[in-house]
């Protein structure tokens, strides 16, 4: 990174600076300086930084004659006529009225006429009139039996424009989100490149030192050629990319000087579990036990996620990394997003270390239960729901917080269980790398561990989309499934039909396949049921005494 130091002169009176307030900019209006400053603007920076959402090629126009129905145009033309137009109420301007402007396109062969429709824009009627002259951006589509371009960007050209910035060259176009026109934000853009000083400032590091960046923001709004214009934009994504890296190095530097425990040492229950397997763990799975067995081992806080497809073996990695914990003498704690979920893990967790004599309890909100194991020098694992969030039910020592499905929790919620005076290490799980997810570890906040391999003897995990006319199809697939042992879930998004936009409700949908498949035990799971019959259920569903279970999103 290069900071500029050549010793140049400040600015001159009536120059600006990228730092100078908006407030010394006299060729911005009161009106224009306030919606400016609502919108989050400061500084001459912020102005200038304010990047055009495309640009148009005013030195040359398509021509109508040549388009075809649906290519995005910029033409130009002169209004011959303009008026309400189709049917509606009082007035003419109802339901089913619209504003058509008829421009000719001059460039055209014959002089070729072509319309501009807007729907519910009155004011549009106003401010066109027969003689002008206009520039139009958009989409030709055919409406009736004719091509027109409905609701277009557009801006009169007035006496001039054609030595002016707005026309003959390559001209930005701006968001009109703070209510000042394209038009007047061009204009005021140009005026405040025009004012910028050369000078350099102490605040501005020139990361391509060969394109100093006052020069380039004159290039990206006002480009001389379209190959200027390609080559600034890069420039600046340049830029992007070499401070977001920047950031990402100093937001590491900071986690690895965070203080923490040493929540593992030997690994004798790992490979206990290992050996009482009737499988062999995959080397993926492998390689992530040795990630997160080498930062428990730190004395840095850990901060990592565990990302793998459904079926590649994270709950076992998460396991692994608890028993590390609880051999060093700390709990571990894993906390699910749903009450359903918590109690496979609980079940699952208390058959693996039967034998392994590690303590397992369950905390949801109307369940608590502890493994036949009682608590004894080494820590324990403690499964459990949003329950886990009040602080009386979670032990006292923990050395490891697992987060299952971690983008169903808040930032706030997690940062509730992890915060305390010993800070503990933490793993995240997601098989949904969602954007949230991919900020963290983008910057630097998360180290990621990817399950890339999937257990022997699994089969691949296939998405389809099916609608409602291939029902037959999904029918005639899940009898297929059924009768070779399989199992089916079904899910939908509600109990009851209140909102019938949202989908179908399980109600409705038991129903259904029940008579879909008579001869097949349907089996029915939601939220409002009690404890124990969510458990009736997945018990009689582990057993395949349920071959089809309709669910909401609890499943």
């Amino acid at each position: 990174m290069m900071r500029s130091v050549r010793n140049t002169p400040g600015p001159m009176a009536g120059e600006l600076l990228l730092t100078s307030p908006l407030e010394e900019c006299a060729f911005i209006r009161p009106r224009e300086l306030a919606a400016m400053q609502a919108a989050g603007m400061a500084s001459v920076r912020d102005l200038l930084f304010m990047l055009p959402r495309r640009y148009e090629d005013r030195r040359m126009f398509d021509r109508y004659d040549s388009l075809s129905s649906g290519a995005p145009v910029c033409l130009r033309g002169r209004v011959v006529d303009v008026g309400w137009k189709g049917w509606g109420g009082k007035g003419g301007k109802g339901r089913g009225r619209y504003v058509e402007a008829v421009l000719v396109d001059e460039q055209s062969l014959g002089q070729a006429r072509f319309s501009c429709l807007w729907f519910s824009m009155p004011g549009i009627a106003r401010m066109l009139c027969a003689g002008q002259e206009m520039i139009v951006y958009g989409r030709v589509k055919p409406y009736g039996k004719k091509l027109s371009i409905v609701h277009p960007d557009f801006e009169i050209i007035r006496e001039g424009d054609d030595q002016s910035i707005h026309l003959n060259r390559i001209v930005p176009v701006y968001s009109g989100r703070m209510g000042i026109a394209v038009r007047r934000l061009r204009e005021i853009v140009w005026e405040a490149l025009a004012r910028l000083s050369p000078a350099p400032e102490p605040e501005i590091y020139e990361f391509v030192p060969d394109i100093p960046c006052k020069t380039a923001l004159r290039d990206l709004h006002f480009p001389e050629t379209a190959e200027v214009r390609d080559r600034t934009r890069r420039r600046f994504a340049l830029e992007e990319c070499l401070a977001q890296q920047l950031n990402v190095a100093y937001r590491r530097r900071r986690a690895d000087e965070v203080p923490g425990m040493q929540t593992a040492g030997s690994s004798h229950l790992v490979k206990d579990l290992a050996d009482s397997l009737p499988f062999e763990l995959t080397e993926a799975q492998k390689r992530c036990v040795r990630e997160i067995y080498r930062d428990m081992k730190a004395p840095r806080s850990m901060n990592r996620l565990l990302q793998g497809d459904v079926g590649s073996g994270k709950t076992l990695v998460a396991l692994c990394a608890m028993l590390l914990a609880v051999e060093h003498g700390y709990s571990a704690v894993m906390m699910a997003p749903t009450q359903i979920l918590a109690e496979q893990h609980y079940l699952k967790f208390r058959q693996m270390l039967d034998k392994l004599d590690v303590p397992v309890s369950l905390v949801t909100a109307d369940r608590k239960e502890e493994s036949h194991v009682s608590f004894g020098k080494q820590g324990g694992i403690v499964v459990g729901t949003h329950a886990l969030l009040y602080g009386k039910n979670v032990p006292e020592r923990v050395g490891l917080v697992v987060i299952d499905e971690q983008h169903k929790f808040g930032v706030n919620q997690r940062e509730k269980l992890i915060d305390r005076e010993e800070r503990p290490d933490v793993l995240v799980m997601t098989a949904t790398p969602i954007p949230r997810t991919l900020t963290l570890t983008f910057y630097g906040e998360l180290d990621v561990s990817i399950l890339d391999g999937v257990p022997g003897g699994r089969g691949a995990v296939v998405t389809a989309i099916r609608t409602e006319k291939d029902q037959e199809k999904v029918l005639k697939f899940v009898r297929s499934q059924l009768e070779e042992g399989r199992q089916v879930y079904v899910v939908s998004p509600l109990i009851d039909g209140e909102d019938s936009r949202k989908g179908k409700a399980v109600t409705k949908e038991l129903d259904e396949w029940k008579a879909l498949l008579p001869h097949v035990d349907v089996g029915l799971l939601h939220g409002r049921m009690s404890s124990e019959e969510k458990e009736a259920v997945m018990k009689d569903f582990r057993a395949n005494r349920i071959s089809v279970l309709v669910a909401t999103t609890v499943v």
